[in-house]
């Protein structure tokens, strides 16, 4: 939806630019994917670490108190640096079909 929004509204300049816009929209799919993501693979990865014996317990620990929450937030760019160059890359690929 953003690479088409990017692609043909027309006061955005990446009409003229469109790997440009397919970078761009890959870059911040990932951002707001990473939203939903880190914070499931963070609670997901407690019970397997042996941290929690519930999904429950997880969710509390990781986001219920200061420290889980700090915990959580502390990584988040460097997710977003490992993450959002490959989206970026990934969109550009794909739609290479659209440049055509």
């Amino acid at each position: 939806m953003l690479k088409t929004a990017l692609l043909t509204i027309p006061f955005f300049f990446f009409a003229d630019l469109p790997r440009a816009a397919l970078l761009l929209a890959g870059a911040l799919g990932d951002a707001v994917g990473s939203v939903v993501r880190v914070p499931t693979e963070l609670v997901n990865k407690r019970p397997q670490r042996g941290l929690n014996d519930t999904i429950d317990g997880a969710i509390r620990d990781q986001w219920l108190n200061k420290a889980g929450a700090e915990k959580t937030l502390a990584p988040w760019g460097k997710v977003l640096l490992r993450d959002m160059p490959h989206g970026a890359v990934q969109v550009v690929v794909d739609g290479q079909n659209l440049l055509i």
